[in-house]
């Protein structure tokens, strides 16, 4: 029951992704004789061209699927996300010119159009999946805590699992752990803004900053660190509590 109610969910949310894309793609189609100043936008609501734009949507919808755009997560979109829209769009746009030309739909239609719509489809797809994840990162990964209960948090290591640390308390709404800064001692990453929190210093610097920031805590994030590295950073942590 569990399962049949998950693979509901799922598909709820699937169908709401193609949605999403079936709009972008009736627009693109739309804006794409816009800018190429054809008359076709003043003779929109035919029927014939009514036709036209739902068979290059369906078209589209069925490439997209094809090529993977319904696997991923909009909310971790990332470059292989990216990969599959590309990939999606540069095969939907000569299927729909093919299915055009099948259903005898090709007349009055700019080749133009169609390259015109690969660049609004790779505009309107892939920058509604990272909009969305830009959303989701800056105002909705927001810990329900208020920022007193919160314990304010030093993270050493800017690295990749650094980042990744941060980007889960960020996505844990209900995390007690308020990262304030970051500890590095790679010196070209001083000063430096990772998801929306600096790099203050380096290790030898961390009584310094915790004075500074009344940080209460020390999270390490250096899966490689050596014995003499975690003796180095303990070293450094005696004294600030």
């Amino acid at each position: 029951m569990i399962k049949l109610i998950e693979s509901v969910y799922q598909s709820r949310k699937t169908l709401i992704v193609m949605g999403f894309d079936f709009c972008v793609s009736v627009s693109s189609f739309v804006m794409a004789f816009i800018l190429r100043g054809s008359e076709i936008p003043y003779n929109l609501f035919t029927t014939h061209f009514l036709y036209k734009i739902l068979l290059v949507s369906i078209l589209h919808l069925f490439c997209f699927y094809i090529m993977g755009n319904y696997k991923g997560i909009w909310r971790f979109s990332s470059t292989p996300d990216l990969l599959r829209v590309i990939k999606g769009v540069s095969l939907a746009i000569p299927v729909a010119f093919l299915g055009l030309f099948l259903f005898g739909f090709l007349e009055s239609i700019p080749r133009s159009i169609f390259i015109i719509q690969w660049f609004l489809l790779l505009v309107g797809l892939g920058g509604g999946r990272f909009a969305y994840r830009l959303y989701r990162d800056n105002y909705m990964s927001v810990s329900r805590l208020p920022p007193e209960g919160k314990i304010k948090t030093l993270v050493i290591g800017a690295g990749y699992a650094g980042q990744q640390l941060l980007r889960d308390i960020k996505n844990d709404i209900h995390s007690d752990v308020d990262v304030i800064g970051f500890i590095d001692d790679d010196l070209g990453k001083r000063g430096k803004i990772i998801y929306g929190i600096k790099v203050l210093g380096n290790v030898a610097d961390i009584s310094q900053v915790t004075d500074r920031t009344d940080a209460a805590q020390v999270v390490i994030a250096i899966p490689s660190a050596s014995k003499e590295q975690m003796s180095k950073v303990v070293a450094a942590c005696k004294g600030t509590n």
